[in-house]
């Protein structure tokens, strides 16, 4: 970058001084805990939830995980799984790349499995298919929080949500969420 001009040199030299090594998350899945009871933290106040805590088996396919994306890929993790998750977060709200090993996914959930884990399973891994299920269902838990936070009242349920009344209206439907 110095070379073709698109970096300054003296910069360079000046930030080279130093060098800050900080291994990856894989390299220190002690730290997992605490930073996944922070961004669940931040999500609670960001979602408006209570999602109280991570399960101990959400915490170990945590704790299992490779966690490529490092420390992002962890807080993006945390806040899809709060999103999906009622009182705690548990494996099944949890939407991880195959490389959890397949022991870890080998549960029983209290509630048949939602459109989210069909979306992400091993046996579909159609992109596309995935992220519009995804959103979908996000989309359907997100109608009904502002709904029960409105009770039932669907002009403040549309304004929590930052839509129009009519577009609230259209989603109910498209959900087959009584109007």
């Amino acid at each position: 970058a110095v070379k073709e001009g698109v970096f300054r040199e003296d910069l360079y030299h000046r930030l080279n001084q130093f060098t800050i090594r900080l291994p990856g998350l894989s390299d220190r899945k002690g730290d997992i805990p605490a930073l996944a009871a922070d961004f669940l933290s931040q999500a609670n106040r960001t979602l408006k939830k209570n999602v109280r805590s991570v399960s101990e088996e959400a915490m170990n396919v945590l704790k299992n995980y490779s966690w490529p994306g490092n420390v992002r890929e962890l807080k993006n993790s945390i806040i899809r799984a709060a999103l999906l998750a009622d009182s705690r977060i548990l494996p099944e709200h949890l939407q991880l790349p195959g490389d959890v090993p397949s022991s870890l996914h080998n549960f029983t959930p209290a509630a048949p499995q939602s459109a989210t884990q069909a979306a992400v399973s091993p046996e579909n891994l159609d992109l596309k298919f995935a992220v519009k299920s995804v959103a979908a269902e996000a989309e359907k838990r997100l109608i009904v929080k502002a709904l029960e936070i409105t009770g039932n009242n669907k002009v403040k349920a549309a304004r929590l949500l930052k839509i129009d009344r009519k577009a609230l209206y259209n989603k109910l439907h498209q959900h087959k969420l009584g109007t």
